[in-house]
């Protein structure tokens, strides 16, 4: 049988032994345990990085949409700018069309003024030259003065080939003009010219 010392010291073996496993399985735990938290920190540190990845990416994308909305913000503005500017330019070219437009009217109703005007001037010397002539042929019919006719004919085809000009003119039915191609002669026969002229009745 054996003792009671002998008992304990197989108890405290076994004892020592599970013990001993005990420890092996703690190391074992720890190990374990360390490995786990490893991988736990490696996978956290593998999401923090594609997070931060994404973050950046969609950081990028942000500011990529607001620096283009900007640049359509300004476009707007400076379209804007130009349509004021343009309405503004094309209501002062209006403004100014229509002060032209008055203008060109009140001349206009100037214009038809003066050429009434003109016309009645005309009408009324007309007159007066028809009274005066009127009076100018009984006055030449009293004294028993000569009427000059003139008759006035174009150039012939050989004054043409010389190139001759023309020398007398008509005005009207009642005048004809003298057209001084030497401006030697104009002084020697003005004075003649205005008095046959004045003295004749020519038609």
């Amino acid at each position: 049988m054996p003792t009671q010392i002998e008992k304990s010291q197989i108890k405290i073996l076994q004892q020592s032994a599970q013990l001993s496993s005990l420890s092996k399985q703690l190391e074992a735990c720890e190990l374990s345990h360390e490995q786990l938290k490893r991988s736990l920190l490696q996978k956290h540190e593998d999401h923090l990085e594609a997070l931060s990845s994404i973050h950046k990416t969609e950081k990028l994308e942000l500011e990529r949409q607001l620096h283009e909305q900007r640049n359509i913000k300004e476009r707007i503005e400076a379209e804007r700018d130009k349509a004021v500017d343009a309405s503004e330019e094309a209501a002062r070219k209006d403004r100014d069309t229509m002060i032209q437009l008055d203008q060109m009217s009140a001349m206009i109703e100037e214009g038809k003024t003066l050429i009434a005007a003109n016309e009645k001037l005309h009408k009324s010397l007309h007159l007066e030259i028809d009274k005066r002539k009127a009076l100018h042929n009984k006055l030449e019919d009293q004294k028993g003065r000569i009427r000059v006719y003139v008759r006035i004919r174009p150039l012939s085809g050989s004054e043409n080939s010389k190139s001759c000009t023309q020398a007398l003119v008509k005005e009207d039915k009642r005048t004809c003009v003298i057209l001084f191609h030497r401006t030697d002669l104009a002084p020697l026969t003005s004075a003649l010219i205005m008095y046959s002229m004045y003295h004749y009745h020519v038609r």
